[in-house]
């Protein structure tokens, strides 16, 4: 006989196993959910990639870098990514020309882990630990 009794060993297995459980079918309906989203979501995405290079062809056509249209307006934007294909050559640009701010400030808690655990602690750096549950499926 089981029993929801979480006081008793067994009551807390039966309530960790149906936990376990309903973590599960919920992660697993997530995992569908984030599926179709991610399908429905590239195929507007591709849709609105054709729909920019006809924009951007039309504004080419005309001359134009900017158009107003009943709907709204339409213009040329221009991105800038940066890429870096020497580190090492950055890296010491950057000191040399004390430019840190160049940098995006995020740590790599991985790579700092391991350093500490070398013995070399970064200054002005704590490490937050915090509990986390991991579920698994069981395999029959």
């Amino acid at each position: 006989m089981t029993t929801n009794n979480a006081s008793s060993p067994a009551g807390a297995a039966m309530n960790v196993d149906a936990y376990t459980e309903a973590y599960i079918k919920l992660r697993d309906a997530r995992s569908k959910l984030r599926k179709e989203y991610q399908d429905r979501d590239a195929a507007f995405a591709a849709d609105m990639q054709k729909i920019e290079t006809a924009l951007l062809g039309a504004l080419e056509t005309v001359g134009a870098n900017s158009l107003t249209t009943a709907h709204g307006n339409v213009r040329i934007s221009h991105r800038q990514k940066a890429i870096c294909h020497d580190w090492e050559k950055l890296y010491t640009w950057i000191v040399e020309n004390n430019v840190p701010h160049v940098l995006q400030k995020r740590l790599s808690a991985k790579e700092l882990v391991s350093l500490a655990e070398q013995g070399h602690t970064a200054p002005a750096v704590s490490m937050e630990t915090t509990p986390t549950i991991i579920v698994t499926r069981r395999t029959k």
